[in-house]
């Protein structure tokens, strides 16, 4: 049997938040390796060796990786939080989530 379209799109942005958030953590790692590269590498005037001049491009380019790579995750999240899911009363699936509580 198919799936419906619902638990599809669930999916995927279940999916999006994960690796988003995934790829996120695992850059900013590497952002704050490269920091320690530049700390020992560069001086308190800037002045940097060669490795230090690379670590510094490179912390600068994961950064933004990082921070963009958070916002997906995060609008992932935010989306399989939102959809309805397939097996949701109809009435609970025009407002995008349902909460149940059992006592």
């Amino acid at each position: 049997l198919p799936v419906p379209r619902s638990d599809t799109l669930r999916t995927v942005a279940l999916v999006a938040g994960i690796a988003g958030v995934a790829i996120s953590v695992a850059t900013g790692a590497w952002a704050l390796e490269r920091k320690g590269v530049v700390s020992s590498e560069c001086n308190a005037a800037k002045q940097c060796s060669a490795p230090g001049t690379d670590a510094a491009s490179t912390g600068r380019a994961l950064v933004v990786v990082s921070t963009v790579a958070f916002a997906i995750g995060a609008a992932g999240f935010a989306a399989w939080f939102l959809l309805p899911r397939a097996d949701a009363p109809q009435s609970a699936r025009g407002f995008g989530f349902t909460a149940q509580v059992a006592f």
